[in-house]
């Protein structure tokens, strides 16, 4: 019996080491086509002299290679990263394709931002047409023009495909891309094309999902009106980005007629607008791109009221509404409540006014992220109207007016389990206690209730209760005593800032052992009195350390040496 177990303990370990040495031949026998080919493109990239990836070649391991992966069954290349390795002295570069036709099972290569202007002559992208697990090309940030198109004709396998940023200009002609039936996102940010062109039989483009055209404008032009209308010929269009352009000449004079080309693509659930100029009026008409699940229109120079009437609040399909960042003001029209599938909502930085508890907020039970900061609503501590909302998570109501209830707070609890909450900032009416709601909260990851007059001692039963907090902000309180530890070490809090407080005694020489992976520690402007305890040796990973403006005396543990440590305040 001993005898057969040892036999099949061997039997186990043989076949185990036979795993082991075929993964490791795959990773150090890459093939030898693929690594000279890589050696070439080496040296392609530098011309005579360069620092492009200059390692490669110093080591046979082509596996430790930058910029390489590798399929560890077949030893072959299938990931190929390659941005911004050029220097900008080199001057332009002439791609020679064909020196990445020995890797057969690529299916990522990125080549962005390396001065490329175009292929050399009869040494295309044609020249990849065999490769037929190549799924994502990303040419971006270099310097092609329309005449690439062409040659990006024969890469049937792909599903992603970037050229943004670069010199595209004019029509944009898809029947030369007619063979990519699998193409599913395209990135055209940063060009300046006027329109799509395709014949009534072009199959290229016919199940792109995505597409960017952001930052088409930057030269001060409009975005063309052709460029919108041609939109309509792709109906499987998911998603549209037009961030970063002037759409004042497109969604203004003739925003009706525009919006009726946008409204065609039956299938459009996120429209991006971010960063770009709009009229008002598309708050209006937006209504007829009924199908919208994401709307984004933050920093578009949006102002005065919302309006009340039909507009915005009839998208039914709502998901995601972004406004913030916009000079919007008054109260929130009530309207807002028809939106019964909001899960995220961001109004920050904008002057809208009024108490939420009274607002159309407290309908929206399906909200999940909810972003109020920088305005001026009042919001009461207790968050007392939001109890039924189970699915919150996420609650920024940061530089508002904070204020506790004339009544005694609530101590129900709560359905939602908040992972995020920030409170800092204005907090008026008297001294705060920390909200009842806090103690039914068991998964807060980040707390800010910085500059709140919050009272009583360190909450660490916060601490104990929300074991992934890895930050915690009470700046500028009126906190008191002792700093206490909690019962057992919190290994994820990474922040903590107790600053302008009223803390006294000592610093713990314990905290290094309670909170060993602190990043960030502020206990200034306090009243902390004795030594640096000699344990701040074992902070590993402290970047920053604030113990300025305290009553701390004596010497400076060797701690203060560490590599590892940026800032340190101590006047």
């Amino acid at each position: 019996m001993g005898l057969n177990r040892f036999s099949s303990l061997a039997g186990t370990l043989m076949i185990y080491a036979m795993v082991l040495s075929q993964s490791w031949w795959s990773c150090h026998g890459c093939l030898d086509e693929e690594r000279s080919a890589l050696l070439r493109i080496h040296s392609s990239f530098n011309y005579s002299s360069g620092t492009f990836l200059q390692p490669w070649g110093k080591v046979a391991d082509c596996c430790s290679w930058e910029g390489v992966d590798y399929n560890f069954t077949t030893g072959r290349v299938v990931e190929l990263y390659l941005p911004g390795k050029r220097e900008e002295g080199l001057g332009d570069l002439y791609l020679n394709v064909s020196l990445f036709r020995p890797f057969q099972e690529l299916q990522h290569l990125d080549l962005r931002g390396n001065f490329i202007v175009g292929c050399v002559e009869n040494e295309g992208f044609e020249r990849l047409s065999g490769l037929d697990s190549l799924v994502f090309l990303d040419l971006g940030e270099n310097k092609f023009d329309n005449s690439v198109l062409s040659s990006l004709g024969g890469l049937s396998s792909l599903k992603s495909l970037d050229i943004a940023y670069n010199q595209l200009k004019g029509s944009f002609n898809v029947t030369e891309l007619d063979a990519l039936i699998n193409l599913e996102r395209v990135n055209l940010a940063g060009n300046e094309i006027d329109k799509f062109v395709l014949s009534e039989d072009t199959r290229g483009f016919g199940n792109v999902s995505f597409i960017s055209l952001s930052n088409s404008t930057s030269n001060g032009r409009a975005l063309p009106f052709t460029l919108l209308e041609s939109l309509m010929k792709f109906p499987y269009f998911r998603t549209l980005s037009l961030a970063k352009n002037n759409l004042e000449g497109s969604f203004g004079t003739t925003l009706d007629k525009d919006l009726a080309s946008l409204a065609s693509l039956k299938n459009l659930e996120e429209l991006d607008l971010s960063l770009s100029t709009v009229d008002n009026s598309f708050l209006q008409t937006v209504r007829k791109i009924t199908t919208l699940k994401s709307l984004r229109l933050n920093g578009c120079r949006l102002n005065g009221s919302i309006p009340k009437a039909q507009g915005l609040f009839q998208l039914k399909h709502l998901q995601n509404l972004d406004i913030s960042g916009n000079d919007l003001s008054g109260a929130l029209p009530w309207c807002l409540e028809n939106l019964t599938s909001l899960q995220g909502l961001y109004l920050s930085s904008n002057n809208f006014i009024g108490d939420i508890s009274f607002s159309p907020l407290t309908s929206l039970i399906s909200i999940r992220d909810l972003s109020l900061s920088d305005n001026h609503f009042q919001i009461p501590i207790s968050l007392s109207s939001f109890l039924n909302h189970s699915q919150l998570k996420y609650f920024v109501g940061s530089n508002n007016q904070i204020y506790v209830e004339e009544l005694e707070e609530h101590n129900l609890a709560p359905k939602f389990q908040l992972e995020h909450l920030y409170l800092s900032g204005n907090g008026y009416g008297g001294a705060f206690s920390f909200p009842k709601f806090l103690l039914h909260q068991y998964s807060l990851q980040d707390i800010d209730f910085s500059n709140l007059k919050l009272r009583g001692g360190f909450p660490i039963w916060l601490l104990e209760n929300n074991t992934n907090l890895y930050e915690l902000h009470l700046v500028n309180n009126s906190l008191s005593g002792t700093f206490q530890l909690p019962i057992h070490p919190h290994q994820n809090l990474s922040e903590l800032d107790i600053s302008n407080n009223n803390f006294e005694s000592h610093i713990p020489r314990e905290i290094v052992s309670y909170f060993p992976s602190l990043t960030f520690l502020s206990m200034s402007y306090n009243h902390f009195s004795g030594r640096v305890p000699s344990s701040f040796d074992f902070l590993l990973y402290l970047q920053v350390l604030d113990l300025s403006n305290n009553n701390i005396s004596g010497t400076l543990p060797s701690f203060f040496n560490s590599s590892d440590l940026m800032h340190v305040y101590l006047s």
